[in-house]
């Protein structure tokens, strides 16, 4: 919004536009308590999509990508709503937070070998923190400590099946193109191959013209 104001009236108006976005979220941030504590791990999100959501977006594809992120949410829906109802974790919103955590995730599955500084000192590999953030995830759910875990286990979840690529199967092109591929192998199958060539103890008498 402060880009798009301040070039809307001039690149000398940003710092004056970032400095009233500022004073606007302070304001909301002050008379509001119920927003400011929504608002407490919001940083941390941004953070998130900003080192991870790149090189799976490139990994993917733009299209792949939002496919992905949509896919996600509903599965952290559905599993997190499951969950509240008969595992006593009752969160009617818990924001992107499934979505990020499964972004963490798919980041770590596609790209392994990665080598991610933990807390700015600690090298890891990218598979390492995948599973630790499945980890958490999974170890939150069960010691109830928060009640969005279940949603991020429905996130994860979901971003694992899309890597596999086993939602495939519900497309109905991809479908298609399984069926074409079966019929045509079972027409080939019909065929005798019969192999070729000469056998090791026959002459060389030169070329043969047919």
């Amino acid at each position: 919004l402060v880009d798009v104001m301040g070039s809307r009236f001039g690149r000398g108006k940003q710092g004056l536009f970032f400095v009233l976005a500022m004073l606007g979220i302070l304001l909301l941030l002050t008379f509001s308590p119920a927003l400011s504590q929504a608002l407490v791990g919001y940083p941390t999100t941004l953070l998130m999509l900003y080192f991870f959501s790149g090189s799976v977006e490139r990994y993917f594809g733009t299209r792949r990508f939002i496919l992905a992120w949509v896919l996600m949410a509903i599965g952290g829906v559905i599993v997190g709503q499951a969950f509240s109802l008969v595992y006593g974790l009752d969160q009617p919103f818990v924001g992107p937070m499934p979505c990020t955590m499964a972004l963490i995730v798919l980041f770590g599955l596609t790209h392994r070998n990665a080598q991610i500084m933990l807390m700015l000192m600690l090298p890891v590999r990218g598979i390492w923190v995948a599973a630790i953030t499945a980890l958490v995830a999974v170890l939150a759910l069960l010691a109830k400590w928060n009640p969005g875990a279940a949603y991020w286990c429905g996130g994860i979840a979901v971003a694992f099946v899309f890597y596999k690529g086993w939602l495939d199967l519900l497309d109905l092109k991809v479908l298609r193109l399984k069926l074409k591929e079966r019929q045509i192998k079972r027409k080939l199958d019909k065929f005798t191959v019969i192999e070729g060539g000469r056998g090791k103890d026959d002459d060389d008498d030169g070329p043969t013209f047919h």
